[in-house]
Parts: C-alpha cells; sequence; structure tokens
C-alpha cells in the first residue's frame, strides 16, 4: 500500500480549492452575464414607448396630438369633456395607444355639441380601447375616421 505524505495531501487539497474555486468564478460570471442581459433587455422595453397618463382636468384633446406626450396615452377613470380631432399617428409596428388605464373604471367623453364627432381620426397606425362615450345628437358620432390605413 501506498502511503500519501501530508505535502501531497496538501497539494491534492489545494487542486481541489482551486477546482472549486474556479467553478465558483464560473457560476458569477454566468449571473453577471445573466444580469447584464437582462439589463440590456429592461432597457430596450423601456424604449419601445412611453406611456402618459392623464386626468379629467387635462386637455386631453392636445395630449393626444402632442409628439411629446409618447406613443400611449392612458386616460385614468373619470369625465372627460369636449370634442377632439385626432391629426397625430404612430408607425406600422409601433401604433399611438389610446386606452383607458382600467377597464372596470372607465374613463368617458362626453360631447355636447351638435357638430362633429367625439374623436375624428385624421392620421394611421393608431389603437383606441377601454373608453365610453357619453350620450351624443343623433348626427354625432363617438369616433369617425377619415384618413388612414
Amino acid at each position: 500500500m501506498k502511503r500519501i505524505t501530508r505535502k501531497q495531501r496538501g497539494r491534492s487539497q489545494d487542486n481541489f480549492v482551486s477546482l472549486f474555486s474556479f467553478f465558483k468564478l464560473i457560476k458569477e460570471r454566468r449571473k453577471l452575464r445573466c444580469s447584464i442581459i437582462l439589463s440590456f433587455a429592461l432597457c430596450g422595453t423601456a424604449q419601445i414607448g412611453r406611456a402618459k397618463e392623464i386626468g379629467p382636468a387635462s386637455d386631453y384633446c392636445r395630449e393626444i396630438n402632442d409628439p411629446s406626450s409618447g406613443t400611449e396615452i392612458v386616460f385614468k377613470g373619470g369625465i372627460y369633456k369636449g370634442a377632439c380631432k385626432v391629426r397625430r399617428g404612430g408607425k406600422a409596428g409601433s401604433p399611438l395607444v389610446i386606452r383607458g388605464l382600467s377597464l372596470t373604471e372607465r374613463p368617458r367623453i362626453e360631447y355636447e355639441g351638435k357638430n362633429g364627432n367625439v374623436l375624428e381620426i385624421y392620421a394611421d397606425n393608431i389603437v383606441i380601447h377601454g373608453l365610453e362615450f357619453g350620450t351624443t345628437h343623433s348626427d354625432v358620432d363617438g369616433i369617425r375616421i377619415f384618413l388612414g390605413d
């Protein structure tokens, strides 16, 4: 039987510790790589579009038509007054989204005028959902599309 000296035993333990450290380093690098990839992914989604929440006191038509408002206009619950001509649209694959914040407390747009419509669309690539339209006169539509694809 071959005896292992203390010096040889120390080398094998050192090799084990080195191997363990190596695998620990690889594991840490994987975590770092995954966190870097995840942060790039999150940054990329944050830059796809910007959302702006507005309330009933806001001039909703100005916010919709203002390019600095972003690509998504989110209406908080409440009653909004007046009509709007929507002249700003989105792009193919990146539409302008006009929506309600909550489906249980839908925002309501009311227009008491006799001429025109509540929302008149003069643009392309627009998505509208989650809004209610108040009582209108018989010749007034909630949404009318005049131009667009």
